[in-house]
């Protein structure tokens, strides 16, 4: 790997003043505990480098870290820094910075996503998965569980097969913004299969970006020009140009950039990351014996195993670096991340591939020399034919975070037996994964990795911060910290068709409870029937609308991890019930679903609605019959939140009518 010039002036500051340091010293590591009256005591690791340490907070995704709360000077004779922050409320989200200064322009960073007790998440909002339609004459009943799978973690999955003819960037881009014209919102976009790649950048051509991320700038084995930029499918009102001057140099065909050719000009990102975006593309992988369907359904049934806990997976991390912290520090993304989200003492530098040949690690973080199918002294794409890696996978090193190529190494990593669920070329920018250690999923972490340009950033890139290349290899929707839920649920329909019994086996966990849900679809969205956790393992329903039904059933529990806690979900078990009879205040049309909580009520009620179409308002009645409160209800697009003050309300029962439907609610305080 080259220097890079102009980019890495503050890199090159930071990191050439000590000469002893480590990409772990770049890292500021830090816990958080959750006390008993909802405050969180915050820990961080001093080291002998560090001369000031800053803290700062903020509510979760608000973006501004606002002033300092806590400045402390020096080493603790412990090594660690700790306050409770008696500032905090039970159940709500927070963020803190931990900014390290030292000997010269030394800095070290920490992040840290925490909480107590904060409430589980139902509804995980729109996934919108493009598959390649290639895949379906041999994994389409794979594909088909595959969305079940994601759907039971609470996501709506809009399932939309790209056929040969509109694999294009253009098409694809149309696609989703039709999606977007019905949805509103598309939090998640999972690419499957050899989706088309798009290509923005001009490396090299610009000014200030006189080589490209990996530093290979003009001249033998340079790699300018365009990358791949799957994050342009991320942003839906952003600025995308093809106009701009030719490319001088470029390695391979794909990355040459002309005008008009269909590749944009930009390397930093214009407008908002609004999708988490991940891509699972296992064509061209000819290392492999199994064809690229037989890679598809493997890596699917890998998915499955992990969300449902079926095989063992260690909370161990690893770390296998082989630069001098002194061009970057790459690793210190591993080193700042990966003990908040599985605690200190289990990530150690050890080798790659013979650690993980037989065991499965959560994480792992590699770094070394590169070329599109290998990182020295890491691994090569025909070692991970026989070996294996962890689940979220970190590496770095030249050329193979230009991904689009034959067996490269980035791809090759998914298609492991064993592990190997995602992979992101971290090192330039770093990632930022502590919003992990509090159950977000991989691609949230992807989206806020990719957000943080070099003038504005919520989380320091260190370099090529908001640059087109940042992208996740893997499912986006997963998530640290599965446990077994409930399993074996039985639905029996009574007589009139109009009653449904619900009984599953429990969970082997401690857990609080269990909540039931019902759909239209096998791919969501699911309405909570219940809004505290049932602790028996049955449950009776009226039939919600008439026709198919599909009934899940999901296991909470308080999960307390070195971040924080939070409630967590399990996996949902699903089954389906045919031919239901609904009758009397049950009846509703299915292509509008309705979530009403709290039940009892006691002054806000919120009204969660579903594909209303013509009639988006609401009443509420008394048992006589008279309107006692009326409006509109929130109608944009899909899952729509109203929030109804009923404060002026004596307690009673009162009836709620929607879609020509009433449904029944109590007040009381």
């Amino acid at each position: 790997m080259k220097k890079v010039y102009a980019v890495i002036v503050f890199m090159i500051g930071m990191l050439t003043t000590v000469s002893a340091q480590k990409s772990e010293n770049y890292a500021v590591k830090m816990l958080g505990t959750p006390q008993a009256d909802g405050s969180v005591e915050v820990a961080f690791q001093t080291d002998q480098y560090g001369k000031t340490y800053t803290v700062r907070r903020m509510e979760k995704g608000k973006g501004d870290w606002g002033t300092e709360i806590k400045t402390y000077s020096g080493v603790d004779s412990s090594g660690w820094i700790r306050f409770v922050d008696d500032e905090t409320e039970k159940g709500k989200t927070y963020e803190y910075t931990v900014y390290k200064t030292g000997v010269g322009n030394f800095v070290g960073m920490g992040y840290l996503m925490t909480g107590v007790e904060v409430p589980a998440v139902h509804d995980r909002g729109v996934v919108l998965l493009l598959v390649d339609e290639d895949l379906l004459a041999d994994a389409s009943a794979e594909i088909d569980g595959h969305v079940m799978d994601i759907a039971a973690d609470g996501w709506n999955v809009e399932y939309i097969t790209v056929s040969n003819a509109n694999n294009t960037v253009p098409a694809i881009r149309k696609i989703i913004d039709d999606q977007l014209e019905i949805y509103g919102k598309l939090e998640s976009i999972y690419l499957l299969g050899n989706i088309a790649v798009p290509y923005s950048g001009q490396y090299c051509n610009d000014r200030y970006y006189t080589v490209p991320p990996d530093g290979h700038g003009p001249g033998a084995g340079d790699h300018c020009g365009a990358w791949p930029a799957d994050v342009y499918y991320a942003v839906h009102d952003g600025f995308w140009a093809d106009e701009d001057s030719i490319t001088q140099y470029a390695r391979r065909a794909e990355n040459q950039n002309i005008p008009g050719d269909g590749k944009f000009d930009q390397i930093e990102v214009y407008g908002t990351i609004e999708s988490q975006l991940g891509r699972v593309d296992l064509s061209d992988l000819s290392n492999f014996s199994q064809t690229e369907s037989e890679l598809i359904k493997r890596y699917i049934q890998k998915n499955h195993d992990y969300r449902y806990g079926i095989k063992e997976v260690h909370d161990l991390a690893l770390v296998d670096e082989n630069f001098s912290a002194s061009i970057g520090a790459f690793a210190s993304t591993a080193w700042r991340n990966f003990p908040s989200l599985i605690g200190i003492g289990k990530t150690e530098s050890k080798d790659f591939l013979t650690t993980l040949k037989d065991s499965t690690y959560i994480l792992a973080y590699g770094a070394g020399a590169g070329s599109y199918r290998s990182c020295a002294n890491v691994a090569k794409s025909t070692d991970m034919v026989e070996n294996n890696a962890a689940i979220f996978n970190f590496l770095f090193g030249s050329y193979f975070g230009d991904w689009d190529n034959a067996n490269n190494f980035l791809r090759t990593v998914l298609a492991t037996e064993k592990g190997g669920l995602t992979n992101a070329w971290s090192g330039r920018p770093w990632w930022h994964l502590h919003p992990m250690g509090m159950g977000e999923s991989i691609g949230y972490c992807t989206r806020i990795s990719q957000s943080n340009s070099r003038t504005e950033k919520v989380y320091e890139p260190a370099v090529f911060g908001k640059n087109i290349h940042i992208a996740l290899m893997g499912d986006p929707t997963l998530r640290m910290y599965n446990f077994d839920g409930a399993s074996n649920l039985s639905a029996t329909v009574n007589s009139t068709r109009d009653e449904v019994e619900l009984n599953w086996s429990a969970s082997p966990e401690d857990v609080d409870g269990y909540f039931v849900y019902y759909s239209w679809s096998p791919s969501g969205p699911f309405v909570r029937v219940n809004h505290t956790p049932l602790e028996e393992t049955s449950f009776t329903h009226s039939a919600p609308f008439d026709g198919d039904v599909y009934y899940m059933v999901r296991a909470q529990r308080l999960e307390t991890t070195p971040s924080g806690s939070f409630y967590n979900l399990s996996q949902g078990v699903i089954e389906m019930v045919d031919a239901l009879d609904a009758v009397g205040v049950h009846s509703i049309d299915k292509a509008a679903l309705v979530d009403i909580y709290p039940n009892p009520v006691n002054d806000i009620l919120k009204v969660k609605t579903s594909r209303l179409t013509a009639d988006a308002s609401y009443s509420i009645t008394d048992i006589q019959g008279r309107v006692l409160l009326s409006g509109q209800l929130n109608n944009a697009g899909q899952w729509n939140l109203t929030s109804i003050d009923m404060a002026t309300l004596m307690d009673g029962v009162y009836f709620i009518q929607i879609a020509g439907a009433a449904h029944r609610l109590v007040k009381s305080h």
